[in-house]
């Protein structure tokens, strides 16, 4: 086992060492920043608390003020919440952190399924959607990367078969190793795409186009395989299993591993 001579942290000098305003640059311009400011609740709330004050010192500035802070109150309070990524999926409706391109005032529906934590300025929750977490997660099992399954789909557990839609936090699942693993937690997609996957012995299984599957493929005598498919298999999408197969049909087998074997009730 090695061992380190020094065991003193080795941290950057001052020579060496980012300011924050840096590291952390605001991608939002001077505009929605003041906007943003402006509909906070809390300055919302000085400002109106302050105009009272204001107006009860300076009784003559009681026609100023008053219409003044009324319209920037109904202003303020017409102005579209949004968090600083995406809205999570169950909240439902529309997210207004989503713009449809092609025209203003367009949004798309609220589909933020992968929890950052939150924003460090407003404690504001941070999502993602399912496509932002398949490019940008930093590895496959992500929430939404692949395990999308129909509601009615049956799940293996070490009490039965069970429904996907019935899976709770905490529930126990078997494992393909033969064992079991606890569900942690349960995101709801809502309808998406699905394709279904047919095998030579007659089981089928219906999923979405991004779940993910160990392929094996060989060729037949006299033809070579694709060299994205090494002879140990490799990890693909449901979507893109279709595409191969359509390319080279009958004359590439392919084949995903078999479960262990699974003792319990059937």
């Amino acid at each position: 086992m090695a061992l380190f001579k020094d065991s003193r942290p080795s941290l950057p000098t001052s020579s060496e060492a980012v300011e924050n305003r840096y590291i952390r640059r605001p991608i939002k311009g001077f505009g929605e920043q003041l906007r943003d400011s402006l509909t906070h609740r809390d300055t919302v709330m000085m400002i109106m608390v302050g105009t009272g004050l204001l107006t009860l010192i300076l009784p003559a500035l009681f026609l100023l003020l008053v219409p003044s802070s009324l319209t920037y109150y109904l202003w303020a309070s017409r102005q579209k919440y949004r968090l600083p990524f995406k809205t999570p999926i169950n909240w439902g409706g529309t997210d207004y952190g989503a713009p449809k391109p092609g025209g203003r005032g367009r949004f798309g529906k609220a589909a933020g399924i992968l929890y950052f934590g939150q924003d460090e300025a407003g404690l504001e929750e941070l999502w993602i959607e399912n496509g932002d977490a398949r490019r940008h997660g930093f590895f496959i099992g992500t929430t939404g990367s692949g395990k999308a399954l129909p509601l009615d789909t049956p799940v293996l557990t070490p009490n039965g078969w069970v429904l996907n839609g019935d899976i709770r936090p905490g529930d126990e699942v078997s494992h393909p190793d033969g064992g079991s693993s606890r569900v942690l937690s349960v995101h709801p997609q809502g309808a998406i795409r699905a394709v279904r996957l047919l095998f030579a012995d007659g089981r089928e299984a219906v999923c979405s186009e991004d779940h993910l599957w160990h392929v094996r493929a060989t060729s037949k005598p006299g033809l070579t395989c694709p060299q994205a498919l090494p002879e140990e298999g490799r990890v693909m999408e449901a979507r893109d299993i279709g595409i191969l197969f359509g390319l080279y049909g009958a004359d590439l087998d392919m084949t995903v591993p078999l479960a262990a074997p699974f003792t319990g009730p059937a």
